[in-house]
C-alpha cells in the first residue's frame, strides 16, 4: 500500500462515518514531514447518543514512517481510554485497515447508548 492509497482510506473513512446519525463531527488531519506523516481522525459524537457526556469523541492517531508506513497507531476516547495501540504497526494492506475501521466502530459503539446506529 501507498502513502496515497492510505490517505484515500482516511478520507473514505470520514466520508462514511459522517453519515452516522450518531457523529456530530468529524475531522481529518494530515500533517507530513520529510520522513513521517502524522493523521489524526477524530469523531465528535452528538449529545443525545452518549452514554456519558464527558466522553463524546473518538481519535485515530497514526504517526508513520513514510517510506515503510510503519509507526505508532492508537485509538483512544475523550478519557483516555485505548481501544487499540501498536506501537510499530505496519500499515500494509486492507485487512489492517479494516481491523482499523472495527476498532473505531467499536470505540464508537460503547460510547452510544444502544451500539451501533447504522
Amino acid at each position: 500500500m501507498s502513502e496515497i492509497e492510505l490517505l484515500a482510506h482516511i478520507i473514505k473513512w470520514r466520508d462514511e462515518l459522517s453519515a452516522d446519525v450518531r457523529v456530530l463531527k468529524i475531522d481529518a488531519d494530515i500533517f507530513v514531514r520529510p520522513s513521517e506523516i502524522r493523521i489524526l481522525l477524530s469523531l465528535l459524537l452528538r449529545e443525545g447518543y452518549l452514554k456519558n457526556s464527558d466522553n463524546d469523541e473518538v481519535v485515530l492517531e497514526m504517526e508513520l514512517n513514510r517510506a515503510i508506513l510503519q509507526g505508532r497507531v492508537d485509538i483512544s476516547d475523550s478519557l483516555g481510554r485505548y481501544y487499540y495501540l501498536e506501537e510499530n504497526e505496519k500499515v500494509a494492506d486492507e485487512a489492517s485497515l479494516a481491523s482499523l475501521s472495527a476498532y473505531i466502530q467499536q470505540a464508537a459503539d460503547e460510547l452510544c447508548v444502544g451500539g451501533s446506529s447504522k
